[in-house]
């Protein structure tokens, strides 16, 4: 049988009852709080002006996908993703630590593109305002029909 996937990337399964759902989402939440925290304390300097935007993890808890942004984004984009694949395994066993789960879901990072895709529909909604011919009140066109004034 053919599983359909979630916008998440994951497997959809049948039958997965509310609790677990709401297990997954207290999990991820609860992992993205203790990462941004983690990183605050990370000697790294790579790991400074780090976001986490979001944390999804798979319906059976064994991956969690980590989204993160950094401010000067191009730059330092690089080395950032270069610094969170040397200290997953790291950052990792601190989930243990402060996470009361029996086996920390492994950790997957992925820069965030969001802000990326809105700033470019930003850039090209101005650029079509910017195109766009100005209508001014005297070549608007007019309605030649008014209410009430036409033949039956």
């Amino acid at each position: 049988e053919k599983k359909s996937r979630s916008d998440t990337g994951f497997p959809l399964r049948r039958g997965r009852s509310m609790a677990n759902t709401r297990r997954v989402y207290r999990v991820a939440q609860q992992i993205r709080s203790q990462l941004a925290h983690l990183l605050l304390y990370m000697q790294d300097e790579r790991f400074s002006l780090v976001t986490i935007t979001a944390v999804v993890v798979s319906p059976d808890l064994k991956v969690a996908k980590v989204y993160w942004v950094v401010s000067d984004s191009e730059k330092r984009r690089d080395a950032v993703e270069e610094a969170f694949q040397g200290a997953a395994k790291h950052l990792r066993r601190e989930l243990a630590h402060s996470l009361e789960l029996r086996v920390v879901p492994e950790l997957r990072f992925y820069y965030d593109t969001t802000l990326d895709t809105v700033e470019e529909v930003d850039r090209l909604l101005a650029k079509v305002e910017d195109e766009r011919p100005e209508v001014s009140a005297e070549s608007a066109p007019q309605d030649d029909v008014v209410r009430g004034d036409h033949e039956s």
